[in-house]
């Protein structure tokens, strides 16, 4: 069997455990372990990317396995911050604005600018909560890459 067939499935396969794999207990980890989950989480999203392009936005959005309790999902939005092109915990929201952004801490030109300048930020805004139903306040780490912004947070108690 030729090698070179196997490579791809099998780095999308261990790129999706190291993205759906990184999980958060609210009540159990400090912030800092939780937002190292959250970046380990965009590096991975990236690297899918990077290997399956936009076809990752799908993989992202379709796979809904890591949605159990307390697990951290990724999204995408494009380099304007102006439309969610994958989400990893609500697909209907893919091809409309991030309306949650409309409330973070800084606006979105000072995300932009942030973006430009440092290839990420934090930001913290209000978002549904899958394991609680409600919305909560939310810090999510973003990363600039290729055009797009690729994303993932964790809920604040």
């Amino acid at each position: 069997m030729n090698k070179k067939l196997l490579i791809g499935p099998i780095t999308a396969i261990l790129v999706l455990v190291v993205i759906f794999g990184a999980t958060y207990f609210v009540d159990e980890e400090s912030d800092v372990t939780k937002r190292d989950d959250v970046v380990n989480v965009v590096t991975g999203v990236v690297e899918l990317y990077q290997v399956h392009g936009e076809k990752s936005f799908d993989m992202i959005t379709k796979n809904q396995d890591y949605l159990k309790a307390g697990q951290a999902y990724p999204f995408v939005m494009n380099g304007d911050l102006t439309e969610i092109v994958a989400h990893g915990f609500k697909p209907e929201v893919v091809g409309t604005p991030p309306s949650g952004l409309s409330d973070a801490n800084i606006s979105i030109p000072e995300m932009i600018d942030a973006l430009d300048k440092d290839g990420t930020v934090w930001v913290q805004y209000t978002w549904d909560n899958p394991d609680t139903g409600t919305i909560d306040h939310k810090n999510s780490y973003l990363r600039a890459y290729d055009g797009y912004v690729f994303g993932s947070g964790f809920y604040i108690p």
